[in-house]
């Protein structure tokens, strides 16, 4: 078979040397792979642009046990059925669920930065108008602030439904919501940083410091 030359970006082919070499093959071998993919995907109307974010979709919802190829109405008329006999129950499991995969999220999303990015991404793949996620002003000294809006098709219970799950999500970063608003197609949470705080030093009362201690060592 005939080769050619291709031109690429320096950093480009520093990669795929190194990429090359991790996975043992040569750089031509793997570049042939990785541009043959990306040929068939738009071949089939994709882009290279849709490759990450698909694959992350994918093993996202695999590391959660997720059925990605579950309808979506399906799961609209089961929530319908289970919110009119038992919301307690069905909240409670939507939070979990949440919670499940906001854990896995943030493995591959540490920062609330890196989960906009995540989201801005994600959204030309699926059915969603808009999720949106970013910081807002801080309010109170030291505590950081979240606000996430989902847009897209929902009915009271499935608006229920996506409330807990987005604040089971939230609560792996980890924030607590203090500000909900559900209205006709649109989840927007407000959430307030709840991890561990700087601890203030603590300043031992001057008599306990002055006098020794028996045992000859110093306690902070």
């Amino acid at each position: 078979m005939s080769k050619t030359h291709v031109e690429v970006e320096r950093w480009t082919a520093e990669r795929l040397t190194v990429e090359a070499s991790r996975r043992g093959k040569t750089a031509y071998a793997l570049a042939n792979e990785l541009l043959e993919a990306a040929l068939r995907l738009c071949a089939e109307g994709g882009t290279p642009a849709e490759i990450l974010p698909a694959w992350k979709t994918m093993r996202v919802s695999k590391d959660v046990g997720g059925m990605p190829l579950l309808p979506r109405t399906l799961i609209g008329k089961m929530v319908d059925r289970l919110f009119e006999t038992d919301p307690d129950w069905l909240g409670k499991e939507w939070f979990q669920a949440g919670r499940q995969l906001g854990d896995v999220l943030r493995v591959m999303y540490p920062t609330i930065e890196d989960l906009q990015v995540g989201a801005e991404r994600l959204l030309p793949l699926v059915a969603e108008r808009l999720i949106d996620v970013r910081r807002v002003p801080e309010e109170e000294r030291g505590r950081s602030r979240i606000r996430i809006r989902v847009e897209t098709e929902l009915t009271p219970a499935t608006s229920a439904a996506g409330e807990r799950f987005i604040t089971g999500m939230l609560s792996a970063y980890p924030f607590r919501p203090t500000e909900v608003h559900v209205a006709e197609g649109a989840i927007e949470i407000v959430g307030v940083y709840e991890g561990r705080q700087p601890s203030k030093p603590h300043a031992e009362p001057e008599d306990a410091a002055a006098e020794p201690h028996e045992s000859g060592t110093h306690h902070a």
